[in-house]
């Protein structure tokens, strides 16, 4: 099969877009990922062959419309001529503006389109195209009663693998103290300020306290020395990174995790089996990372806590709880399917 993948942006959108391409390389596919800015991407981690065009596009708000306008014309003309040669049999899209362009083209040409959504909500782009698609993946179950809709696994647990038995190549790889119990804290791609500024701030007295070390990832943007100086100031153990390549090791060192409350980093957490407290972003599409919060902790050992309510919060009793409660803690599986988006589910797909 020859497939393009339709891709770009945050890891929400990249890492599972990746996990895909990997996947249908492996069964004797031909996969082309389009996107903007794609071949830039940090999210993209494979060492193997994986082809990337950057096609261009910009986000949509009316303040910049007519950027938006020129850029998504710019992106849709070149993507034309590329499915005019190429010829794909179909497109996978995975949401964001990223992957507007492309997916207006495989529009126009009626390339047979299919679309993964991660979170509980979908998007505005996928939502966009969702009456068009032939099939609409999603890990988490839906009340959509289409036929085209169908629960898949996620598609990322590809890039975690087992954690058991890595705790001392954790701490090395850290150089962490393995007698010391180590906090991850996971900013994410959006909201990473309030966790690298207010959060830690009201976490520093509690780890100072508790004798915690932590590994904090800070997001693409952020001040590490300014992060790494609040850390100091407390003597507490810290590695402060935009983001983290070898995610597998840092679920394994971690005891407890602090993390926005996206897709991809949600089923990461679900098999690395951690207890985490979740603060999800205030601002997402359909305010989609609460409704992920929610039907995650019914599912796993964890604790919920919005944004505004943080001050309010007890957090060192919400640690103490969750680590406490941990060496009973068996994980119940987030999702109830086997049923796995690649080739033949393609395949399946081309024929409705």
């Amino acid at each position: 099969m020859n497939i393009v993948i339709a891709a770009g942006g945050s890891g929400g959108h990249v890492i599972p877009a990746e996990a895909l391409a990997l996947n249908l390389i492996k069964e004797g596919c031909e996969v082309v990922v389009l996107g903007h800015e794609v071949e830039q991407n940090p999210f993209f981690t494979s060492k193997q062959s994986l082809k990337k065009i950057n096609i261009d596009a910009s986000n949509f708000q009316f303040k910049n419309l007519p950027r938006f306008i020129f850029k998504s014309t710019i992106g849709f003309i070149k993507a034309l001529k590329y499915f005019q040669k190429a010829k794909p049999q179909i497109v996978v899209g995975f949401g964001s503006y990223h992957s507007f362009p492309v997916l207006a083209a495989a529009s126009i040409l009626k390339i047979p389109m299919a679309l993964y959504e991660a979170n509980t909500v979908m998007g505005k782009v996928i939502k966009l195209f969702s009456k068009k698609a032939k099939l609409i993946a999603c890990p988490f179950s839906s009340k959509e009663t289409a036929e085209k809709f169908i629960q898949v696994k996620p598609l990322n647990q590809v890039f975690i693998g087992s954690i058991d038995n890595l705790k001392d190549e954790s701490m090395s790889y850290f150089k962490s103290n393995p007698e010391k119990k180590t906090l991850l804290i996971i900013g994410g791609s959006q909201g990473s300020i309030f966790f690298n500024q207010k959060l830690i701030q009201k976490l520093l007295p509690i780890l100072d306290q508790k004798k915690w070390q932590v590994i904090h990832l800070a997001g693409n943007k952020s001040d590490l020395n300014e992060i790494e100086s609040s850390y100091k100031k407390y003597n507490i153990e810290s590695i402060v990174k935009n983001y983290e390549k070898k995610m597998t090791l840092a679920y394994a060192a971690s005891d407890l995790i602090i993390s926005r409350s996206g897709a991809s980093t949600l089923f990461e957490i679900a098999h690395a089996k951690k207890p985490v407290i979740l603060v999800p972003y205030p601002h997402s599409s359909g305010d989609h990372q609460l409704l992920n919060a929610d039907h995650f902790i019914k599912h796993h050992k964890g604790a919920l806590i919005e944004e505004l309510l943080l001050d309010s919060i007890d957090l060192s009793h919400v640690i103490d709880n969750l680590i406490q409660a941990h060496d009973d803690y068996k994980a119940q599986n987030l999702l109830f399917t086997d049923i796995t988006l690649d080739k033949r589910a393609l395949e399946l797909c081309l024929k409705r």
